[in-house]
């Protein structure tokens, strides 16, 4: 529930002030004004929704879709997932109206699991207060990486919405079946899924 402090009242009433807010959401070069009209209150949790962005194929297109959501959304923070080498300096995606604390990079994660396991860590220890997180990837990926998010939501005893937001799959038919192999090894201990995982990866596609 929201604090009643969090947006102020004004000489035009609270409603008329809540109205203002909604009518700028969704615009990134709005951001900053959004905030100020705001008016968090210490009290006031920054970040209830967390952007999980994964590595692996079309990467680019997969963080290019998380940063818009990010930018667009004040109450975002934004987990990047699984990049690797081509991970960037969190100053790179700051954006008005937040600062780098609204960022976690994690550069470690090879697999989905691993960006399950790290992204649910992440976001108990940095953004305790989110209840919703978005998982940005391609549709292929979608039924692997929400059971997995799901699972070890369950695991860490939190009670997460946890929502997907896709873009296109290139080279479907190459994906489907490098999914339909990895899929199955989702159930197993988890340092044998690991090595599997890296060996039908490393089969199928690069990057």
């Amino acid at each position: 529930m929201k604090n009643k402090n969090y947006i102020k009242n004004s000489e035009r009433g609270l409603s008329t002030k809540r109205y203002a807010l909604n009518s700028i959401l969704g615009d990134p070069s709005k951001l900053e004004e959004a905030r100020k009209l705001a008016n968090y209150e210490k009290s006031e949790p920054a970040y209830k929704r967390a952007i999980v962005a994964l590595g692996g194929p079309n990467q680019e297109k997969r963080l290019e879709k998380a940063l818009y959501e990010y930018q667009s959304d004040l109450s975002a923070a934004l987990i990047i997932s699984g990049f690797g080498k081509d991970f960037q300096t969190k100053e790179k995606y700051m954006v008005k109206g937040k600062g780098l604390d609204s960022i976690v990079i994690d550069n470690k994660s090879t697999t989905t699991e691993e960006n399950a396991i790290n992204s649910i860590y992440n976001i108990e220890k940095e953004f305790p207060y989110v209840g919703r997180i978005t998982i940005v990837s391609d549709y292929a990926h979608q039924p692997r990486a929400e059971m997995l998010f799901k699972g070890y939501a369950r695991k860490s005893g939190r009670d997460y919405n946890i929502e997907f937001s896709g873009i296109k799959t290139e080279d479907k038919l190459h994906r489907v079946i490098y999914e339909i192999g990895a899929f199955p090894l989702s159930f197993m201990p988890y340092r044998i899924h690991k090595k599997l995982t890296q060996k039908i990866r490393s089969i199928n596609y690069k990057g």
